[in-house]
């Protein structure tokens, strides 16, 4: 339901929204004299569908945090900053942590304390914690399954903006998990998600049109989500549209 691709776009948004001071744009400075988070920024954007939290002066002092550019992100040092700024409850760097225990990365893993640090983060209203912690409790990781806390999670997300919340949500209406079967809201739902480039949002909106599944028909908008989201490399629209081609359909031209 939810990619491991998904979760790490997460935790390098967070990485992003950690604060630091930036004494000189990340171009004009000498590499290995940046912090991570600076030589993070130089190579990636922040997370499209959530603007960054308010930044905290200080959470994290650079001189503590320097690494060599040569090597990974997420190391003994930075590591450390992470722990001492989610200890002093900084929602971004909570979230942070648990994601490191989450996948292991710089600690050993632990689901169980991914699953506290994001609750945590959650509790201060960070959407992409509270995505995350959706996501444990869908999938029983750290914590016992609870489909009905994981729809107020991703509820919770979702209405924050969170696209990929939105798809999660969309989902759980689809099944029925942890709240009653509603196609129109998960229509809904992943229209709004598709609309901002999600390609699981664009693949499963062209099942239900496909398929007519709570929606009428329609296989030309099925079939132009299908390839907005293979295009994004879902493999599963790719099959989808290879269906639509033994089905007899075939794309309209334009005259």
């Amino acid at each position: 339901m939810l990619s491991k691709a998904i979760i790490m776009r997460g935790l390098l948004y967070l990485l992003l929204a950690l604060p630091v001071t930036l004494s000189a744009a990340p171009e004009m400075q000498d590499r290995a004299q940046q912090t991570p988070l600076q030589m993070a920024q130089l190579f990636y954007g922040p997370h499209p569908s959530q603007t960054p939290p308010p930044s905290v002066n200080q959470t994290l002092r650079s001189e503590e945090c320097r690494v060599q550019p040569s090597r990974y992100l997420i190391e003994g040092p930075l590591v450390a900053c992470i722990i001492n700024a989610a200890e002093i409850g900084q929602a971004p760097a909570q979230a942070l942590l648990a994601g490191l225990y989450y996948f292991g990365m710089g600690v050993a893993p632990d689901k169980t304390k991914a699953f506290i640090w994001n609750s945590k983060a959650a509790a201060q209203g960070l959407a992409m914690a509270q995505f995350h912690l959706g996501i444990q409790y869908a999938r029983g990781e750290g914590v016992k399954r609870d489909d009905s806390q994981a729809f107020i999670w991703f509820n919770k997300a979702a209405a924050q903006g969170l696209v990929d919340a939105q798809t999660s949500l969309g989902i759980l209406y689809v099944k029925g998990r942890g709240v009653d079967r509603n196609t129109e809201q998960a229509y809904t739902l992943f229209s709004r998600a598709a609309a901002a480039g999600d390609e699981v949002a664009q693949y499963n909106l062209g099942i239900m049109l496909l398929f007519g599944e709570g929606v009428s028909k329609n296989f030309d908008e099925a079939y132009a989500l299908f390839s907005q989201s293979s295009a994004q490399g879902n493999l599963n629209a790719d099959y989808y549209l290879s269906v639509m081609y033994d089905m007899g359909y075939r794309k309209k031209q334009t005259p």
